[in-house]
C-alpha cells in the first residue's frame, strides 16, 4: 500500500468512522480497518482516533515509540490534504495521565522520580528511582516508560532519550533532591524551543 492508497481509503471511509463516533453507526468493524491499512503500509505504524471537545476528530499516526517507524510516519504525513472535521497528527503529543494500569498494577505518575545525564547532541540518559515498585516487575518498567512518553511526547522519547535505567531507592531516602517527569519536559523544551 502506498501513501496515496492509504489517504484515498481514508477519504472514502472517514464518514463511516465519524458516524461511529457520533453513535450513528454501531458497526465497530470500521474501527479496525485503519490499523489494518496502516499495517499494509508499514508494520511499525498504528492509528489512534480521538474526538475533541469541538467535535473535531483527530487521527494520530504513531509508531508506538519504535524508532524504525519514524521515516514511515514522516513519509505518510508529509504534504497530505486536509479533511473536513479532521486533524491528522504525527506522533502522540504530550498528554500526561495520573495513573497507568498494566495487568493489575497501577503505576502512579506522582511516584516516579528521576535524575538524568545530558549526553552529546542534547540527548539524555534517564534514571528512574523507586521505592514503591519492585524493579523485577516488568509492568513497572513498562508503565514508567509509558508515563515518560506521555509527558514528553512520543517523538521526544524516541529522539531525545538515549537510554533509561532503573534504581531502587533506600526505604528512608528522601526524594527532595530528585526530579520529576515534568522537570525533564521543561529541560527538553528549553533545549529544543
Amino acid at each position: 500500500m502506498t501513501e496515496e492508497d492509504f489517504w484515498t481509503w481514508f477519504e472514502t471511509n472517514k464518514t463511516t468512522i465519524e458516524n461511529l463516533f457520533d453513535g450513528k453507526n454501531e458497526d465497530h468493524e470500521i474501527y479496525k480497518t485503519p490499523s489494518e491499512n496502516l499495517n499494509h503500509y508499514s508494520e511499525f505504524l498504528i492509528p489512534e482516533i480521538t474526538k475533541k471537545e469541538n467535535n473535531q476528530l483527530v487521527l494520530v499516526i504513531s509508531c508506538d515509540g519504535v524508532k524504525k517507524g519514524i521515516p514511515f510516519v514522516e513519509s505518510l504525513t508529509n504534504n497530505i490534504r486536509q479533511f473536513d472535521n479532521w486533524r491528522v497528527q504525527k506522533y502522540r503529543n504530550p498528554d500526561p495521565v495520573d495513573l497507568i494500569p498494566i495487568n493489575g498494577l497501577s503505576i502512579k505518575r506522582n511516584k516516579i522520580f528521576i535524575t538524568w545525564n545530558e549526553l552529546p547532541l542534547k540527548k539524555y540518559h534517564v534514571i528512574f528511582h523507586t521505592k514503591v515498585y519492585s524493579l523485577k516487575d516488568i509492568r513497572y518498567k513498562a508503565g514508567t516508560v509509558l508515563h515518560l512518553q506521555n509527558t514528553i511526547g512520543e517523538l521526544n522519547s524516541m529522539t531525545r532519550i538515549e537510554s533509561v535505567e532503573f534504581k531502587n531507592l533506600p526505604i528512608f531516602q528522601s526524594t527532595k533532591s530528585l526530579k520529576t517527569l515534568d522537570d525533564l519536559k521543561i529541560e527538553i523544551d528549553k533545549n529544543f524551543a
